[in-house]
């Protein structure tokens, strides 16, 4: 009879092939279906790996549906049936690989009753069930579905039709892989690539005064990021109280306290920004704080099995070294005179404190020499959030993929 054309990337061969650097050569031998060509059968069973699931997958899986009147019952190799397979440290989990076999055999064919169960041996669920009638193999794995049979006889059950189906070929193959649609060959291609992005993925997102930061922030915030503001966490930082009020305290003296005798920024802005070495003291004051604050907020979130996107929002990300602790690093910018603009309308300053606070910053250019991503706000909103939503999908897209 005429087989359907597929492969089923199946554990149930007795065999491994052999690493090699020349394309792969068929290593089976060919036996007859012993399954009527037109007939259907109640119970149908097929196993395999199932790793990556893949469009031979797919084919096996829906040749064995349509031969299925009632039910189909699919063995998903685990354990030490894995360790057989080459690069088998990148095999998907079981559990994975069943919620993916189960979400498609619901979208082929929704009426069928299924049982997709681990295995842990050659002969997982046909060693000990009378009900199945037909076993579904790829050409390489005969010998396999011949073995089952041998211990139904021995056992006393009834033995399996076995339909058999041929290997597709897999036509991107390169030299080192096999010659058919698998798995493995696939798992070869994930060498040398990012295979898991970390968890959740953190996106440090910085920018100069007036740059369009905080409202990128709240966009991302809109498309389901988490949001943790550096600054806000500043003001936690050198609260009333803290080790880090007492040095600022110490160092800066009273004067920059307010009448509830908390930090002003309002009077600590002049005395920092018009003295170097006094900006820096500052930072080896609050920096390493606020990096506690955050770091903690983070592991919260990954001990609750937080997966998505966590956008830490700091203006000085760089300065601080903190993009270590991300990702991407996505930068808002615009020129050095519409940020000396928007300061003066702003804070109402005048142009030239402004534009002493933007020389205290890194230039746009250092800035873009760490980013990943860079969004520039100097036109229309409309057109701002465009950009944001352009790099969100990317990102997503990579998550997911």
């Amino acid at each position: 009879m005429t087989n359907e054309v597929l492969q089923a990337d199946s554990d149930l061969s007795d065999y491994e092939t052999p690493l090699n650097l020349e394309p792969q050569q068929k290593k089976y031998v060919e036996l007859p279906n012993t399954a009527d060509e037109d007939r259907m059968y109640d119970h149908v069973v097929i196993g395999g790996t199932f790793d990556n699931l893949h469009s031979g997958h797919k084919m096996l899986i829906s040749a064995a549906i349509l031969r299925a009147k009632k039910s189909l019952t699919i063995g998903v190799t685990d354990s030490i049936m894995i360790k057989t397979k080459k690069l088998w440290e990148l095999i998907e989990p079981c559990q994975t690989r069943i919620k993916k076999l189960e979400e498609f055999l619901m979208d082929v064919e929704p009426r069928l009753e299924y049982r997709v169960v681990p295995i842990t041996d050659l002969y997982g669920p046909t060693k000990d069930d009378p009900a199945l009638q037909l076993l579904v193999v790829s050409e390489e794995t005969q010998r396999g579905g011949l073995k089952i049979n041998e211990l139904r006889k021995e056992k006393g059950m009834n033995l399996l039709d076995i339909h058999t189906i041929s290997i597709i070929d897999d036509h991107h193959a390169g030299v080192e892989e096999e010659s058919k649609i698998s798995s493995s060959s696939f798992r070869k291609r994930l060498l040398g690539s990012h295979i898991q992005p970390p968890k959740p993925f953190v996106i440090g997102l910085t920018g100069g005064t007036a740059s369009g930061k905080s409202t990128i922030a709240k966009r991302l915030k809109d498309l389901g990021a988490h949001t943790i503001s550096c600054d806000q966490l500043g003001h936690l930082a050198y609260k009333k109280g803290t080790e880090c009020y007492r040095q600022m305290v110490e160092y800066f003296g009273p004067a920059i306290l307010n009448e509830d005798n908390e930090v002003d920024r309002k009077k600590l802005g002049p005395l920092v920004f018009s003295n170097k070495e006094h900006l820096e003291r500052l930072n080896m004051m609050v920096w390493p704080e606020i990096r506690r604050l955050y770091t903690k907020e983070i592991n919260e979130l990954r001990e609750r099995n937080f997966q998505g996107v966590v956008v830490l929002d700091a203006a000085v990300l760089l300065e601080a070294g903190w993009q270590e602790d991300c990702a991407d690093v996505w930068v808002a910018m615009i020129p050095k005179e519409e940020a000396i603009k928007r300061i003066v309308e702003r804070d109402r300053l005048s142009p030239e404190q402004a534009a002493k606070r933007v020389e205290c910053q890194l230039s746009n250019s250092d800035r873009v020499a760490s980013a990943n991503v860079v969004i520039c706000s100097s036109w229309e909103p409309e057109v701002t959030a465009a950009q944001v939503l352009k790099a969100w999908k990317f990102v997503q897209e990579f998550l997911e993929n």
